[in-house]
C-alpha cells in the first residue's frame, strides 16, 4: 500500500540508499498496488529521472496483457508489461517474483552474448 507507493514516489532517495548502504544496484521494486488490486514489479532507471530500466522486463512480454501474455509467459496469474518493460504486474506477489527472475536471467544471457562478441571481435 502506502509505504510501497511512497518508495516509488521516493526513487532518488533509493540512489541514496543504494550508496549509503554500499550495496548492488538494484534492478527492481515490488510493491503491491491497492488501487489496482495487484502487485507490480517496477525496474529501477539507469539514474534519476531517466526513461531508461537497468534492467527492463523479458523482450517477449513487453506490450502484452492477460491470456496473451500468460501463454507467452506461463505465468497463469500475469497482468501485463509494458510496452518498454519498465513495469508489469501480476496477481500474486510469487508471480511478480518469478517476472523478475526470469527477467534478469534474459539479461545475463544477453551480456554473456555480448561479452562472448566482443572476445570473438577482438581474436580476428
Amino acid at each position: 500500500g502506502k509505504l510501497g507507493i511512497n518508495a516509488i514516489e521516493s526513487k532518488k532517495s533509493l540512489y541514496d540508499l543504494e550508496k549509503e548502504m554500499q550495496i548492488e544496484k538494484l534492478a527492481y521494486v515490488i510493491y503491491f498496488d491497492g488501487g489496482a488490486g495487484d502487485w507490480r514489479i517496477q525496474a529501477v532507471a539507469v539514474a534519476p529521472g531517466s526513461f531508461e530500466s537497468r534492467v527492463p522486463l523479458k523482450k517477449d512480454w513487453r506490450g502484452l496483457e492477460r491470456s496473451a501474455l500468460a501463454q507467452i509467459s506461463g505465468i497463469e496469474d500475469i497482468v501485463f508489461c509494458h510496452h518498454s518493460g519498465f513495469i508489469g504486474g501480476a496477481l500474486t506477489l510469487e508471480s511478480v517474483i518469478r517476472m523478475g527472475r526470469e527477467s534478469l536471467a534474459e539479461e545475463a544471457q544477453e551480456l554473456a552474448k555480448q561479452s562472448k562478441q566482443e572476445a570473438e571481435q577482438k581474436s580476428e
